[in-house]
């Protein structure tokens, strides 16, 4: 198990009186400098549920299948529309043919094996294509090609209007290592008409102790 690590990447600079003028845009306006802290906060509690992951591990009294809940940050792809979190913490991803693409990154509890992935939220079905996966990429890479560990696809299976799916997890890459990869999910919707009934509410991976 590696030290659960929290790094904020906020760093407040002092606003000067009739110098700075304070606005929501820009590289030191509102939005990002709260987007920053509301990064920071998501990063902060992942690392709370590593550690407690951790304590459960260190107990060593459960050696059965354990669950770990997903906290949801929905940063847009590099020049691809993203996903929007609503009020309850539902991320919805933009209108439109080319829909939302966003990328999540993982902080999990080292060494143990990922068996399940479980995906829970909203799909507005008719042309929208809902696609979610777990994924793994070499950390010495400079361009890896990513594992896929598990995947939901509405265009191969079908998904109700209030979905709960579970992925099993491909045996060959659930083993959770630190030293040489990068966990991540992938959430991509397309042709997305409604985004207000498509949604992605919350995630679960289940890891037994390896």
């Amino acid at each position: 198990m590696t030290d659960p690590r929290y790094d904020p990447k906020f760093q407040h600079t002092d606003w000067v009186d009739n110098v700075d003028r304070i606005s929501a845009g820009g590289t030191n306006g509102f939005n990002v400098r709260f987007g920053t802290i509301t990064s920071d906060l998501r990063q902060l509690s992942t690392v709370v549920l590593q550690v407690d992951a951790a304590l459960d591990l260190a107990a060593g009294g459960a050696t059965g299948p354990q669950v770990l809940t997903v906290p949801l940050d929905f940063p847009p792809t590099p020049q691809r529309d993203g996903w929007n979190c609503d009020a309850n913490g539902a991320g919805h991803p933009q209108a439109g043919t080319a829909g939302g693409t966003a990328v999540m990154g993982l902080t999990l509890p080292d060494h143990v094996r990922l068996t399940s992935f479980r995906a829970i939220g909203q799909f507005g079905g008719g042309t929208t294509r809902l696609i979610l996966t777990l994924g793994r990429a070499q950390l010495t890479v400079a361009t890896p090609v990513p594992d896929k560990l598990a995947e939901i696809r509405s265009d191969t299976q079908t998904l109700p209007a209030s979905y709960d799916v579970t992925a099993t997890v491909d045996s060959r890459f659930g083993l959770v290592d630190l030293s040489l990869f990068r966990y991540f999910i992938l959430a991509n919707a397309t042709q997305v008409s409604s985004p207000q009934l498509t949604s992605l509410s919350a995630v679960q991976l289940g890891f037994s102790v390896a």
